[in-house]
């Protein structure tokens, strides 16, 4: 069964494999034993780097290869946490910084443009579903219908938003999982879905998929599932 991950940058892109690739990172705050590099292919995950070596207080992962473009995670192994990045085939040589207690809140991106925009994009999307859930919440117990009225214009509100910031995104990043569901049908017109598996991010996406008649199989984000990475962490382990 296929699945197909597509997130600010197409899935499909070719890169050159000669310029080689060193990413890295230092964890501060209970600093992990152990950091992992993987990446989510078809309906598995597989580790890159099972530990990064260690230079001058510095995670590193280094090969004489470039890495295939698409979404990767980095597992910190002994704090609990992970975080997804971007890998492209314009640079994969670029610095991350972070706590080790909280990488998305506290990350900072050296060398790499599209990664600090990313983390940035996930910082207002997790702000966004924070407030989502509150204010879902407030209405399940809401009894007064005048209340209930001003949480729904609330969430109104905080669906705009998601939608101006994957048309920023999109405007910014022409590249991106938008462009990939018109191109799909224009250049193969005939395609059928048939047991191929989409992820969308950004309910933009979901009603651009949605109107092109294509089944979602994950959505994100969600208050369980933040990020792309982690809706299909819980999709294969049957609880998305």
């Amino acid at each position: 069964m296929k699945l197909i991950f597509t997130i600010l940058l197409t899935a499909s892109a070719l890169v050159s494999m000669a310029q080689g690739y060193e990413l890295k990172l230092r964890a501060t705050d209970a600093p992990p034993q152990k950091v992992r590099l993987a990446y989510y292919y078809e309906e598995k995950q597989y580790l890159v780097t099972d530990s990064a070596h260690s230079e001058k207080g510095y995670y590193v992962f280094k090969g004489n290869q470039q890495l295939p473009a698409g979404i990767y995670s980095i597992i910190l192994d002994g704090s609990g946490q992970y975080f997804d990045l971007l890998i492209d085939g314009n640079n994969q040589n670029f610095v991350m910084k972070c706590s080790a207690n909280d990488p998305q809140k506290t990350m900072k991106i050296t060398g790499s443009d599209i990664n600090a925009k990313f983390f940035d994009y996930q910082r207002r999307m997790t702000e966004l579903v924070r407030q989502q859930r509150e204010l879902d919440t407030a209405k399940k117990y809401e009894k007064d219908s005048a209340k209930i009225e001003q949480l729904d214009l609330k969430l109104s509100k905080i669906d705009r938003q998601y939608e101006q910031a994957w048309q920023n995104e999109a405007a910014a990043n022409p590249n991106t999982i938008l462009a990939d569901v018109q191109s799909l049908y224009e250049n193969f017109p005939d395609f059928k879905q048939g047991k191929v598996k989409f992820v969308s991010f950004g309910r933009s996406v979901v009603g651009a998929m949605q109107e092109a008649g294509l089944e979602i199989a994950v959505q994100a984000p969600t208050p369980e599932a933040p990020s792309a990475a982690r809706a299909i962490e819980l999709h294969l382990e049957g609880k998305l």
